[in-house]
């Protein structure tokens, strides 16, 4: 009985310490557009590569970050796109400027227009966090 207990204490503690990291919706621009609107939220698009060894890094190393996601999460709707795919972030690329990758840009959903865009990796979560403060006037 008490091995019981003791690993249910420690499967309660694992889940409660799990750090929270940013959560990326499976949806198409056009529905993550729609999402964000519907929850009074911008919404952020990470537009990737499968080759791209920054994005790699990104999603391994920034995003999973508690704070990181916790601050993402709360403001943003998250949708990644893959630059290369016609079906998916390609037709985006030039309406939005994007020249390399990553590139984050923040999409205001009741005009579709871009507030603010992010060339680049930054790999610290608390700069990340001021530069998603900075762009949402926060």
């Amino acid at each position: 009985m008490k091995r019981l207990f003791l690993l249910l204490a420690v499967l309660v503690s694992a889940v409660c310490l799990s750090p929270a990291q940013t959560e990326f919706r499976k949806l198409s621009h056009d529905k993550g557009l729609e999402v964000a609107k519907a929850e009074g939220k911008l919404l952020f698009v990470d537009f990737y590569t499968t080759w791209c060894g920054w994005c790699k890094r990104m999603d391994r190393d920034l995003f999973p970050q508690k704070n990181v996601g916790d601050f993402m999460n709360k403001q943003f709707v998250c949708i990644k796109l893959d630059a290369e795919k016609a079906e998916e972030g390609a037709p985006y690329m030039e309406k939005y400027g994007v020249k390399g990758f990553p590139t984050y840009v923040i999409l205001d959903p009741k005009t579709g227009k871009v507030v603010y865009t992010l060339p680049g990796a930054v790999l610290d979560g608390n700069e990340f966090i001021q530069k998603m403060k900075t762009a949402i006037g926060k």
